[in-house]
């Protein structure tokens, strides 16, 4: 490993601060679910929050960083849109589902790109590139 890595250390947990902000997004779920309809409630931030956890998944797979690191995010962000997505309305559904999509789209080409575009990698170049990304996205949220 590189200097400035922790070398003994293999599992990254979630501080105190990221999880207060995955768990603040827990009452206007609470209260879609109670009322049994999303009302203005917008999925955007979630969708968002979605695409942001799942690139640091990647960011610490062992495919970018050689580290394991908790996957909670992904779990509470995927929970949240399936709520949304239940108690929305038609329309709605359709707007959210395709957008997953286009998610799904990103994520793919991200790890394409991972994959593909810096095969033989001796630089950090493919760190560095998936945490520019990682910090894109959570400037987005």
């Amino acid at each position: 490993m590189s200097e400035g890595r922790f070398e003994g250390r293999k599992f990254y947990f979630p501080t105190n601060h990221s999880l207060f902000h995955l768990f603040n997004r827990f009452r206007p779920f609470w209260t879609i679910y109670k009322t049994e309809s999303s009302g203005e409630f917008i999925p955007d931030p979630y969708i968002a929050a979605y695409i942001n956890c799942a690139l640091w998944l990647m960011y610490g797979s062992p495919l970018v960083h050689q580290a394991v690191i908790s996957a909670i995010g992904i779990l509470l962000e995927t929970l949240y849109i399936c709520v949304y997505i239940f108690y929305t309305s038609q329309k709605k559904r359709v707007i959210v589902t395709g957008l997953m999509c286009v998610a799904a789209a990103i994520l793919i080409a991200v790890t394409i790109m991972n994959i593909c575009g810096f095969a033989d990698d001796h630089t950090n170049r493919r760190e560095t590139f998936t945490g520019v990304l990682c910090a894109i996205t959570g400037v987005c949220m």
